[in-house]
């Protein structure tokens, strides 16, 4: 029972830190392609 417990815990865990570092890269990565954009558009009107 207790070993179950642990193991749905630890499941749970990783899943929730899995999601956090998904989450982060993905807002990362839309900064980055808005930085870029940005950056592409004043290179343009240049």
């Amino acid at each position: 029972m207790n070993m179950s417990v642990l193991t749905c815990l630890f499941i749970r865990y990783s899943l929730l830190h899995l999601l956090r570092q998904y989450f982060t890269f993905v807002t990362v990565g839309i900064a980055y392609k808005k930085k870029t954009a940005i950056h592409f558009k004043n290179r343009t009107t240049k």
